[in-house]
């Protein structure tokens, strides 16, 4: 991983390159599919996300309208609220493997509080549904585009397996 530092004068220096970098280098880093990580010399604090989005607003000078005013609009008047669900989006987006864990499980925690389901019961499902559909995968590695249509068979399974369990616990 490429270890920066970002110094109190504002330039970043490649700790293993031994040089001082831009923010173009860095998003060149990143093209190549580098790990980068930028930290603050002083504080030790990680600041990746930052020089990140640095990088992102110099490309958008550099070519111009990369994202559409409007969008920029629209997360700077609703806030943190827009934030956090285009986070939520992109990371879908680019790891629906970790997206549709979080879901599964929130989903069984819903139906556990809602008492539909015994506590027992939904981590034997959540650990059930998990073993079958992160088989062929890593843990963590984004799943091909292929393998979506699978994830969404496996939420309409869960759905099926959940109301039976209901069903079955209203009787």
């Amino acid at each position: 991983m490429a270890q920066i530092k970002r110094y109190a004068n504002r330039k970043l220096y490649h700790s293993e390159g031994g040089c001082y970098v831009s923010l173009e280098d860095v998003a060149g880093m990143v093209r190549r599919g580098e790990d980068v990580r930028v930290v603050e010399h002083a504080s030790g604090r990680d600041i990746t996300t930052l020089i990140l989005l640095q990088a992102l607003v110099a490309e958008e000078k550099r070519l111009g309208e990369l994202l559409p005013g409007v969008v920029l609009t629209h997360l700077l008047q609703n806030g943190e609220e827009t934030l956090a669900s285009l986070r939520a989006r992109m990371l879908a987006a680019f790891d629906p493997q970790r997206q549709f864990e979080e879901e599964l499980r929130a989903r069984l925690a819903r139906l556990v509080e809602r008492g539909d389901l015994g506590q027992a019961e939904g981590a034997r499902l959540a650990e059930m549904l998990l073993r079958a559909g992160g088989e062929a995968e890593p843990p963590g590695e984004p799943l091909p585009g292929a393998d979506l249509a699978g994830l969404s068979r496996q939420v309409a399974e869960l759905e099926q397996e959940l109301q039976r369990l209901k069903d079955r616990s209203g009787d």
